[in-house]
């Protein structure tokens, strides 16, 4: 598995995003899909079939639900440059 570090906009961004779709009852596989639509530009570093994530930021990670099974084993950074930061 991956562990996607993104920079602070996508981690406010997917911080939201995620958790209130996947609250509203949308599968894992619903989620995965438009977390690919948001970072399209970084399609071809991640295979969004095959992994599962987690959002890193500050050193800490963000709650995520449980059942996208957050396992560690390879670490890949996304840090695009969105604004001032």
């Amino acid at each position: 598995m991956i562990v996607v570090k993104f920079h602070s906009y996508f981690v406010d961004l997917f911080d939201t995003k995620i958790i209130k779709m996947h609250q509203k009852g949308k599968s894992v596989s619903d989620v995965m899909k438009e977390l690919e639509k948001e970072v399209k530009n970084f399609r071809k570093y991640i295979d969004f079939e095959n992994i599962s994530f987690m959002i890193i930021k500050d050193g800490r990670t963000l709650k995520i639900p449980e059942d996208l099974e957050l396992i560690v084993m390879t670490e890949l950074i996304i840090a695009p440059i969105i604004s001032g930061g």
